[in-house]
């Protein structure tokens, strides 16, 4: 017992630098302690509002942005949301493929940024696709809802959308309400 008291306390002395005379160790450790503890933690699906909203298309593209509003506390969120396309009768058709960036948008330095958002601040992702059947790519089938399970969440979100995408395309989550559209 008497041993694990005394290892514990050594733990504690590296990890706080309070057993050091050395004011810069102090800092840096409380500093390094104090931004440790400032990580927000993921968004929870039961705390973010997931809406779709249409975008402006050219050349025989069209796009949605699936905006996700914070509802609680800060939180983060990074990397692609799951998006598939489903019938009314409920069966599945389409997943969209998981890409950086496309016709209309996206992310194009290679990063996945990680979207920190505060009580009431928004991120987005851009879903774009075909606004008809393209030769080669197979048939296009209209779908009228899309199911949305936001990065990290085990549970999807069903939106209802007059916008049915052929062969849809998914870029990461973005700062803001925009989806990272092209400025144009």
């Amino acid at each position: 017992m008497f041993g694990r008291i005394v290892v514990g306390a050594a733990a504690l002395c590296a990890f706080t630098a309070s057993c050091t005379s050395d004011p810069r160790v102090a800092k840096r450790s409380s500093a390094a302690a104090s931004s440790a503890s400032a990580e927000p933690a993921r968004c929870a699906l039961n705390r973010l509002a997931v809406t779709l909203q249409p975008t402006q298309g050219s050349a025989g593209h069209f796009g949605v942005v699936l905006e996700f509003e914070n509802e609680g506390p800060t939180c983060t969120l990074q990397g692609y949301p799951e998006v598939d396309g489903i019938l009314f009768d409920g069966t599945h058709i389409v997943s969209a493929e998981r890409t950086e960036f496309g016709y209309l948008g996206g992310v194009k330095d290679g990063s996945l940024p990680t979207v920190v958002l505060s009580t009431g601040e928004a991120g987005s992702a851009l879903v774009e696709g075909e606004t008809g059947d393209v030769a080669g790519r197979g048939e296009c089938l209209a779908y009228q809802t899309y199911l949305v399970t936001p990065p990290d969440a085990m549970e999807p979100v069903s939106l209802r959308s007059p916008y049915p995408l052929c062969y849809p395309e998914v870029h990461p989550v973005v700062n803001g309400d925009a989806g990272g559209q092209y400025a144009g």
